[in-house]
This record gives C-alpha cells, structure tokens and sequence, in this order.
C-alpha cells in the first residue's frame, strides 16, 4: 500500500541520515586540548631564583644615608669603650689604697681609743690614681672629640682636679661620723670603722671613680671643640626631670648631672 512504502522510504532516509552524520563525525580528527608541560627541577628553581617584579611597582630605591649617623646608644658605648679600661685601672688603685688606710686605722684603734682618721692623709694615699684617672679620661674625651668632629684637634692642657681631696675628705667624715655612733669599746670603734672602710672600698669607690670618669670625659670632650661648636645632650633612656633641666644648656651642664646619670654629650 502507498502509505506503508511511503514509511518505509522515510524510515530509510532517516536511518541514512544518521549513518551519514556518524560516519562524518568518526572521519574528522579529534581536537585534543593542548596539555602543558611540567617545568623541570632546574626550570623550576630557576624560576624562584629569579624575582617577580610587577611593571607597575616602583623601582627599589636605596635608602641608606651616604653618612650613616651615630645613634644615641653608639655615642654612649663608644664613650664606655674608652673609659672602661681608665676606671678599671683607677679602681684596683683605689682599692688598694682604701684596704691599706683601714689597716692602718684598725691598728691604731687598739693602741689608741681617741683615734681620728687624717682627711689629708688618705687624700695623699688615693691621690696619683684619681690623679692618672682625671688626666686619661680627659685624653680620652679629647680623642671622641676629634673622632665625632672628624678632624685633628688642639689638645687642651688638662685642668687641675681637687678629687683627692674631696674623696679623702669625705672618707674621713664618714669613719668620724661611724665612731661618734659606735661608744667607747675598742671592738665596737674598729668594727664601726671597719664597716666604713669596705663599703667605700667597693660601692662609694666604684660610684665616684664612674662619676669622675665621666666628668672628666666630657670636660675634654668640650675643651677640645672650643666654643663655636654646637653641643647637643644625649640621654641615656628615658631622661629624668634634672638631665631634661641640664640638656637646655650642655655645655654648662656637664653630665653625669646626679648619681647615676649614664647620659653623655654629642658635638
């Protein structure tokens, strides 16, 4: 019947047109997505050798000062370097002479119960050390002037100092003092006297050798530069009520400004 071949014919062309799109389709090479290739080990080290630098990133500038300037802290450890070894050997000096007074205070005491000590005598004992003491930190301030100026100096010719006589003068009160609090027993005057004695020969001793090291270092230090030079405070941490009053005016104001006072002046 015509209806049944007419479905026949188009069942056929269907099924030669799908034929037709399956073989066009196995005829045409198929595109394969490009794969990348792994950097080798030396490719990828080489690549983390070398800096990622983003064009619109500015160019690194240096910036380190063509002069590199003196902190606070170099200021104050240079000038320790040099008087580190000034005091050290005015220190064992002075020890010895203050161990060698108490001898000789504690021998007088058991032949003598009205002894009094000498204040000119123990001034005379302790005098060529706090002598060398002021004449090298001096010297040593003279040389942290030409070094922080940059330039060759005058020496200036060391000032007098009157150390001795103020280190003998208050040791000697302070045994009169110890003795007048200690009765009349001969035990008890010579371990009054004896107790004065060590602890000048450690702590009072090490504090006024500091202090007159430090004196004496920034005495050179502004003798050196004369009295156009601009002098500038440089405090040692957080600085104290007396060290802010002394820094409006350094060069009349020489640290160390009380006890304990680590600051120094720069030039």
């Amino acid at each position: 019947p015509p209806l049944e071949e007419s479905t026949q014919v188009d069942n056929l062309t269907f099924e030669d047109e799908v034929g037709a799109l399956f073989a066009s389709l196995r005829s045409e090479p198929a595109t394969k997505a490009p794969v990348a290739e792994e950097p080798s080990a030396d490719e990828e080290a080489e690549e983390e050798s070398e800096p990622k630098v983003s064009e619109d990133a500015p160019a690194e500038q240096d910036e380190t000062p063509a002069a590199e300037m003196s902190t606070d802290v170099d200021l104050i450890e240079n000038r320790d370097s040099l008087l580190l070894p000034i005091t050290n050997r005015a220190l064992r000096g002075v020890k010895k002479a203050v161990t060698d007074a108490q001898n000789l205070a504690l021998d007088s005491l058991r032949t003598d119960a009205t002894w009094q000590p000498d204040k000119a005598a123990l001034a005379d004992a302790l005098r060529a050390d706090l002598i060398g003491l002021w004449a090298e930190s001096y010297a040593a301030g003279h040389q942290a002037a030409e070094t922080m100026t940059e330039q060759k100096l005058k020496r200036p010719a060391t000032p007098n100092s009157s150390a001795a006589d103020e280190f003998g003068d208050a040791l000697s009160s302070s045994v009169m003092e110890a003795l007048a609090g200690a009765g009349e027993g001969q035990r008890e005057r010579q371990s009054a006297t004896s107790r004065v004695f060590r602890a000048w020969r450690t702590d009072e001793a090490e504090r006024r050798i500091r202090e007159l090291g430090l004196t004496g270092f920034h005495s050179g230090v502004i003798d050196s530069v004369g009295s156009d030079t601009q002098v500038s405070w440089v405090p040692a941490g957080t600085p104290c009520s007396a060290c802010r009053e002394a820094a409006v005016d350094p060069r009349n104001n020489l640290p160390p400004v009380h006890a304990g006072c680590e600051c120094t002046i720069a030039v």
